[in-house]
C-alpha cells in the first residue's frame, strides 16, 4: 500500500501528501468510547489498534481490538507480524503492509489505514537502531492519520507479562536496563547498571541470553512482542491517555537512574513518560 509506505519514509515532516495519498480527512474521533458497534455485544471498540515493536532480537507487529477500560480492558488480537531485526527498516513497510492489509479478517469498507484507531509503540530500551525506526514508523502514521499514539516501556510490558517485580534486558559492554517495582505497577524504577550492580537475582525475569547468563538463578522467558506491548497499553488505550506524538522520543536509560510514577523527583533530562 502506497500510503504506508509513504508514512514510513516521508516521515512526521511530510504528512500533508499521506493524508491526500489516503484520500482522507484528520479523524477527531480516533478512539471513540467502547461499545458494541461490532454487534458481538462485546463492548469492543470499532477501531483496529495497531502495535509496533522494534526493540528486541526481532521486530514484531500485531493489529487488535480493545474492550474496555483501565484493568477491565480486554485485547482481542487478530493478527501478528514478525521479521528480523536486522533487516527491520528494509522490511518495516511491508510488515505494515502485511499488518493492516489482511484487516485480519475484518470487512469494513474503506481503505484499512482509516480503520485505524489508535497506535502503540514499544520507544525502549533496547537496539538503538531498532527503536528509531519503530518510533519514526509509528509517530508518522499517528500524526499522518490523526490517531493517538501511547508509548510505553519494553521493560514495563515484560513486567506486565510476567507479573514480575524485577526485570532486567541486555543493554551491552555487561550492563543491563532494569526494573525493579516500588509498591505497585505504576510505581518502578528503570535504571541502566552494571550486572554487579543490580541486586539480588531471587524473582529476577529475563528474557535474553546473554542476561541469563549474568545472574544465575533468574528465571528466562520469550522476549516481548507487540501484542504483549498492546495487552500493556489496553488500559491507557481505552480511557485515552495518550502520548504527544510531536515530543515522544526512545526511551533511552543513560541516566543513573529513572524514576517512573514520580516525575517531581526526576531531572528534565531523565524524565521518562509511565508507561
Amino acid at each position: 500500500m502506497k500510503q504506508v509506505k509513504s508514512a514510513v519514509e516521508d516521515g512526521p515532516g511530510k504528512v500533508p501528501s499521506l493524508r491526500a495519498a489516503a484520500r482522507m480527512e484528520p479523524r477527531a474521533d480516533a478512539v471513540p468510547a467502547p461499545d458494541s458497534s461490532d454487534g458481538t455485544g462485546s463492548g469492543l471498540m470499532p477501531g483496529l489498534v495497531l502495535s509496533l515493536d522494534a526493540c528486541g532480537t526481532e521486530t514484531t507487529l500485531a493489529l487488535g481490538r480493545v474492550a474496555g477500560t483501565g484493568v477491565a480492558a480486554n485485547v482481542l488480537i487478530l493478527r501478528e507480524v514478525r521479521l528480523g531485526a536486522r533487516t527491520a527498516g528494509a522490511q518495516i513497510t511491508q510488515a505494515l503492509d502485511d499488518a493492516l492489509g489482511s484487516r485480519a479478517g475484518e470487512h469494513a469498507a474503506g481503505s484499512p489505514l482509516q480503520s485505524l484507531a489508535a497506535i502503540v509503540v514499544v520507544r525502549g530500551p533496547g537496539s538503538f537502531t531498532g527503536m528509531r525506526i519503530g518510533l519514526s514508523a509509528a509517530k508518522a502514521l499517528s500524526e499522518a492519520l490523526n490517531v493517538p499514539l501511547f508509548g510505553v516501556s519494553r521493560l514495563a510490558v515484560l513486567a506486565a507479562r510476567e507479573h514480575a517485580p524485577r526485570v532486567a534486558l541486555y543493554a551491552g559492554r555487561g550492563n543491563v536496563y532494569l526494573r525493579a517495582a516500588r509498591g505497585h505497577e505504576d510505581a518502578a524504577t528503570e535504571c541502566l547498571l552494571a550486572a554487579g550492580e543490580a541486586g539480588p537475582t531471587t524473582g529476577l525475569v529475563v528474557c535474553e541470553e546473554k542476561v541469563e547468563t549474568m545472574f544465575a538463578g533468574a528465571r528466562r522467558v520469550a522476549e516481548p512482542t507487540a501484542a504483549d506491548a498492546l495487552r500493556y497499553a489496553s488500559g491507557r488505550i481505552g480511557s485515552g491517555r495518550a502520548d504527544d506524538a510531536a515530543t515522544l522520543d526512545a526511551l533511552y536509560l543513560w541516566q543513573a537512574e529513572q524514576m517512573l510514577g514520580a516525575p517531581t523527583t526526576v531531572s528534565p533530562v531523565a524524565a521518562v513518560s509511565q508507561p
